[in-house]
């Protein structure tokens, strides 16, 4: 098995969008803002492209909302993409991490509680979706 990790371009968020476990919608207002994205990829086939968007603070710590895409295909290859994503994202020391999961997506919940981000009490509606918002701290 080949995977490989690279800068995310347009063109894997494309490939995506066909094979999305999300509506295939994108904010590219998001996309813009990021100031990363990652493609993880099997065999030249984006699974999951992750972002990471700053959220200016007062504090020496740096904030990020995350956001991501994820191929329905990525059930498959979840030990690669847990070892790779906790190596890759989720050890920075002195970064905070936000990001909205849905309320229905049992499986996007037990990976955001993998790696430790905890539920808060705040909920949005978003196009008749239910979001929860978590957060992890470094």
């Amino acid at each position: 098995m080949k995977y490989t990790v690279r800068r995310a371009t347009i063109d894997d968020i494309n490939k995506i969008k066909k094979n999305t476990t999300e509506n295939g919608k994108v904010d590219m207002r998001v996309v813009k803002q990021s100031e990363e994205m990652r493609c993880f990829l099997y065999e030249d086939e984006p699974l999951m492209i992750l972002g990471l968007v700053d959220f200016p603070t007062e504090s020496y710590d740096k904030s990020v909302a995350l956001w991501g895409l994820f191929n329905k295909k990525v059930k498959k290859h979840t030990k690669y993409i847990v070892k790779t994503c906790k190596d890759l994202l989720f050890d920075r020391v002195g970064y905070t991490f936000v990001c909205y999961i849905d309320e229905e997506n049992n499986a996007f919940k037990r990976f955001a509680t993998f790696f430790g981000f905890k539920p808060t009490k705040y909920v949005e509606d978003f196009n008749g979706k239910l979001y929860r918002f978590y957060i992890k701290r470094n």
